[in-house]
């Protein structure tokens, strides 16, 4: 399970939707990993337009209302995954997301600072048992209709900052 020495790997993506309100969504991403003997190096940026908007949503909270606004989100994460032996290592991510909500009303600039730790232990090539805590700021959200921090999967925070913590155990199918 450790990653050889000095390979290198690249990868890029673009896809384009249109739904039946007429709203457009295109997404753009590139990303790269360099292993070490036992870390891996990687950086992914990608880029998220959605033209007339209606509404943007995160699976784990209720849809944000948007009047036909045109929305873009930017990422940059860098993250490293360190093999402390074959069967356990652990993940560092930082990402920074910055947006352009384009309203009525003016246009606003939300940031998002997020980073996390993830420690993983691995049972068999299948299953593995983790821990991670996430934590998450986000700033200038005044105009956006995003009222809070919100991390992926989880509700969203009723003020800027929000640190999540979780323990599981996965079987890949």
């Amino acid at each position: 399970m450790h990653p050889s020495h000095g390979k290198q790997q690249a990868r890029t993506v673009a896809a384009r939707d249109v739904d039946d309100s007429r709203q457009v969504v295109a997404t753009y991403a590139a990303g790269g990993n360099y292993r070490l003997t036992r870390a891996t190096l990687g950086l992914v940026l990608s880029e998220t337009r959605l033209d007339n908007a209606t509404s943007i949503n995160n699976v784990a909270d209720t849809a944000i209302k948007l009047p036909h606004d045109a929305v873009r989100f930017d990422n940059i994460e860098v993250n490293v995954r360190y093999f402390v032996t074959p069967k356990w290592h652990i993940s560092a991510a930082y990402v920074f997301a910055y947006g352009r909500f384009d309203t009525p009303a003016g246009t606003r600039y939300p940031k998002w600072h997020q980073v996390g730790l993830l420690n993983t232990y691995f049972l068999s090539q299948r299953s593995d048992v983790y821990g991670e805590v996430i934590y998450q700021r986000a700033n200038e959200l005044e105009g956006t209709g995003i009222h809070g921090a919100q991390i992926s999967n989880f509700p969203r925070a009723s003020g800027s900052n929000q640190p999540v913590a979780a323990i599981g155990q996965r079987h890949r199918f």
